[in-house]
């Protein structure tokens, strides 16, 4: 049982909201302090230190709802946080400071807090997905931005920058003197807001303008995927080395599963082959959705399977990609640069697509958190798809 009151306080900024909170139980409750402003998700609570039970809280005047010496006691010092709360409020503003429920919260009970500056915050969102198990490849883009945002700051000497310091300059200058394309840029302003959001989040910071900036917009990234004839080639041939062999037959089974390099790199037959319905399937946990899907085993990628042992032994996510590069001369491919282990997934969505599998059914395959990523990002297939579909009407 949770008693919750409201109590606006309008003396600053009509945004905050000061509510006061028991945790229920049976016997006496603590009365908590909840200070919530608007632009913030969620409250920041402490204890006040009054204590009654929860049949006897008075909802509509958020006061203990007795007359004895001891409730007059407690309502005196509510009353007394309330003021407190409007003078800490009403300090920060006229000095200008940065007002979040955090910093309040922290200054009444006088355990000042220093808010991260904007790299700091930077890091510290940085290990917070990390710990949530983001991908290896997410992580590496992460940094990447990380060091093109840093040598900024350091170019005009701004390491040090406090998060309301940023301005929406900044951001126009860094777009400007790194001269990227507008999806490189769509990328790095997305990646500055989600600092803002993690800032706001954490109660570091309020709003901020930069979440007001469009998001450049350009043209689609070019989809780039391999033919079967291509493929073909790399199934026929052989490598005299085992680790070189063992590659390709990576490689081909991602053109015809569809898995990732980080599915692919932790694959093991005696864990992911389940029979589902009286069928062998792929069973795979997929990060994105954090669901598990099946993958059908194709007669290509049946083969690779009684190929190998229990599982694919794989380099680290740039050596893999290195690597492909020796296998695009097998396949007579003209930008060899381009084989990447993304591209033997794009390679399967394809050619999934082009052998009549739904939209649908390929976007589960792929693990997509939604049709319309699919959708979106197999744009061309489907032109030529739909195209062809049509030629007896046309």
């Amino acid at each position: 049982m949770r008693l919750i009151k409201q109590k606006r306080i309008m003396i600053i900024n009509p945004y905050f909201k000061l509510r006061i909170s028991t945790k229920g139980r049976s016997e006496k409750a603590s009365v908590l302090c909840e200070i919530k402003m608007k632009g913030f998700n969620a409250a920041t609570a402490f204890a006040t230190g009054v204590t009654t039970l929860p049949e006897k809280w008075d909802y509509q005047n958020q006061r203990v709802g007795l007359t004895n010496a001891q409730a007059r006691t407690d309502n005196q010092t509510l009353d007394r946080i309330f003021q407190e709360i409007n003078e800490i409020a009403k300090s920060l503003h006229y000095q200008d400071k940065p007002i979040t429920p955090r910093i309040i919260k922290e200054l009444y009970c006088e355990k000042p807090q220093k808010i991260p500056n904007f790299i700091q915050t930077l890091d510290l969102m940085l290990e917070s997905r990390k710990n949530a198990g983001i991908e290896i490849t997410t992580q590496l883009q992460y940094e990447s931005l990380k060091r093109n945002i840093t040598e900024y700051l350091e170019r005009y000497q701004k390491s040090k920058i406090e998060l309301e310091q940023f301005k929406n300059k900044d951001w126009e200058k860094m777009k400007f003197e790194n001269s990227r394309n507008d999806a490189s840029n769509h990328v790095l302003l997305t990646f500055i807001k989600s600092i803002f959001k993690f800032a706001n989040k954490h109660g570091f910071l309020m709003y901020h303008e930069i979440n007001k900036q469009d998001n450049p917009t350009g043209n689609a990234k070019e989809l780039i995927w391999l033919d079967t004839v291509h493929v073909e080639r790399l199934i026929e041939h052989r490598y005299r080395y085992d680790h070189h062999e063992n590659l390709r037959k990576a490689f081909v089974f991602q053109c015809y599963t569809g898995l990732a390099y980080e599915e692919i790199k932790t694959f093991k037959k005696s864990v992911n082959i389940k029979e589902i319905g009286g069928k062998k399937m792929i069973m795979v946990y997929r990060k994105k959705t954090k669901t598990f899907y099946p993958v059908p085993i194709l007669k290509q990628a049946k083969e690779i399977l009684e190929q190998i042992s229990d599982s694919f032994s794989l380099p680290g996510n740039y050596e893999y990609n290195i690597a492909l590069r020796f296998l695009g001369e097998i396949m007579q491919y003209e930008n060899i640069e381009e084989i990447t282990s993304h591209k033997g997934r794009v390679t399967a969505g394809v050619f999934l697509l082009n052998n009549g599998v739904p939209l649908e059914v390929v976007s589960k395959i792929l693990g997509h958190k939604n049709i319309q990523t699919t959708q979106d990002y197999y744009v061309t297939v489907l032109t030529k798809y739909i195209d062809t579909s049509t030629l007896h009407l046309q």
